[in-house]
């Protein structure tokens, strides 16, 4: 039963690495799809970039955002949007790893 204890444990860590992860290569695409000719493909929504942080995978999102040079320059709303639900997480995280 240990075995089975221990994988319920790295569930939520799977989750996070998953939608960090896939909240990351948004990012890359949608910089990737901005260098395109205007018009030729549609762009990645902000909105999708905030539910992302809202969902988990805000620090990655930011990362790739700065590491990218992504809407970084005119979108600090954005940024905003996407740190504070990032710090939400971080804190219940740490909350939850001070309790166990």
């Amino acid at each position: 039963m240990p075995e089975l204890k221990n994988l319920l444990c790295m569930l939520p860590l799977l989750y996070f690495a998953a939608i960090n992860l896939i909240a990351a290569v948004t990012v890359a695409c949608d910089k990737h799809i901005s260098r395109l000719p205007r018009g030729s493909v549609r762009r990645v929504p902000e909105r999708r970039f905030v539910a992302f942080a809202w969902l988990g995978g805000g620090l990655c999102t930011l990362l790739a955002m700065l590491l990218c040079h992504h809407k970084t320059k005119s979108h600090d709303g954005l940024l905003v949007r996407i740190a504070l639900p990032t710090f939400l997480w971080i804190a219940a995280w740490l909350f939850w790893l001070s309790r166990t």
